[in-house]
């Protein structure tokens, strides 16, 4: 039997035997112990009958149950010895229980979920209420409302976020791990000032001598120079930053005041290559230590009317916040294709549009009719919804459908 109190005993079983085990109104498990690890193998609770646990002992263990006992064989202990132990029974609350149920059913239970269920008369009336009166909600529509990864500039798969739009986020610091295998070019100003470039344009400029971090006679001069490893997940002033020498990577120190990442600077004689001074508390959110913000309104900038779709590579646009430059850090911008108001096809076809190479934009966002989508798709009205290729047979190209998704598809 298992203890009767809360607690464990051993079962020793050097050949192996054939065990009666009762069935436990609480919660009692089986397992192989030797002194040190367990491998779970079979449990019984609340009554029920003995079930073996899952991995290596789910099929060598057959139980024979009846209302009250149990029968198996077990076979010789691989290492140590057999134990039984007998857990207590938590007190769940009927929120507890409540919770349990919703953590099932919901994307995520929230106290107005837990208010609602608890209003219910019973979990099936709440399960038909859902069913019958509730708007559908789309866990694929939230995933996509909320999607920011990093991309610095168009491409076939979605838009980047612009500058000067509601929901553009800019940073502090002047690289990212999107910068990694790139070469900076590092060039003198005098007075021991140094202006760093990815990509044409400068993104900062520091205080030197630049060295090695850990080595100060390793020294990082003018011209171009591969930026080594930058952490993924901790983007920031400050977070590790390496440079290449020799074949090696060096965390870099910036005038022996600045380690790893450095923050966004500027001097009198070299100034950001687009730059809005726009920004203030009334028109952004500070967040993440306050190196990055995001814009909760649109701006009517000047320099905005000079913006035109991302291309390839970004060009820079810089952000002048309470004295401080800050960098447009561009982002996945999905466009929304909602039963409510879905996309006709066109419109990524021209937030796509690469200046430097025209292969990386989206030909056509439309997808082809299948039995999926058959009852919801839409002839598309506008007339970039697919944009001609020659490469393709004309038999090969998509339809000029876009897909009306309904509730069924979106979850």
């Amino acid at each position: 039997e298992c203890p009767s109190q809360v607690g464990s005993k051993d079962i020793i079983a050097d050949d192996g035997l054939l065990v009666k085990l009762q069935v436990s109104q609480t919660l009692c498990t089986l397992v192989q112990f030797n002194g040190h690890f367990i491998k779970p193998m079979a449990r019984s609770y609340d009554g029920y009958g003995w079930e073996a646990s899952a991995g290596e002992f789910a099929s060598l263990l057959n139980f024979t149950c009846d209302s009250s006992l149990c029968f198996v064989s077990l076979p010789p202990p691989s290492d140590g010895y057999y134990q039984l132990t007998t857990f207590q029974t938590p007190n769940y609350s009927e929120d507890d229980v409540l919770v349990r149920f919703l953590e099932q059913t919901t994307f995520g239970p929230t106290r107005a979920d837990l208010s609602e269920a608890s209003k219910s008369s019973s979990l099936a009336q709440w399960i038909q209420n859902q069913q019958l009166s509730v708007e559908l909600s789309s866990h694929r529509a939230f995933y996509r409302h909320h999607l920011n990864a990093r991309r610095e500039s168009a491409t076939a798969q979605s838009p980047a976020t612009h500058p000067c739009l509601k929901g553009s986020r800019y940073r502090r610091y002047a690289f990212t791990n999107h910068d990694l295998e790139k070469y900076m070019e590092v060039q003198s100003l005098g007075n021991d000032r140094y202006s760093l470039s990815v990509d044409g344009f400068v993104r900062t400029v520091v205080s030197g001598p630049i060295t090695a971090r850990w080595d100060g006679s390793i020294v990082f001069e003018e011209g171009r120079v591969q930026i080594g490893w930058l952490s993924k997940f901790s983007n920031c002033v400050g977070c590790w930053f390496e440079l290449m020498h020799q074949g090696d990577g060096y965390e870099v120190s910036f005038g022996g005041t600045i380690n790893g990442t450095p923050p966004i600077e500027f001097d009198s004689g070299v100034t950001p290559f687009r730059e809005i001074t726009t920004l203030s508390p009334t028109n952004v959110q500070v967040f993440k230590n306050a190196e990055e913000l995001i814009l909760t309104e649109d701006l009517s900038d000047p320099t905005c009317e000079t913006l035109g779709a991302t291309g390839n590579p970004s060009i820079p646009i810089f952000g002048l916040f309470q004295g401080e430059y800050w960098i447009h850090d561009a982002c996945i911008d999905l466009l929304e294709n909602t039963l409510e108001s879905p996309d006709s096809g066109g419109q990524e076809v021209r937030d796509t549009v690469n200046l430097i190479n025209p292969d990386k934009a989206a030909k056509c966002s439309n997808a082809p009719r299948t039995f999926l989508n058959d009852a919801s798709c839409r002839v598309a009205s506008d007339p970039l919804a697919c944009t001609p290729s020659s490469g393709i047979e004309e038999e090969e190209r998509p339809n000029n459908l876009y897909i009306d998704l309904t509730p069924e598809f979106l979850r």
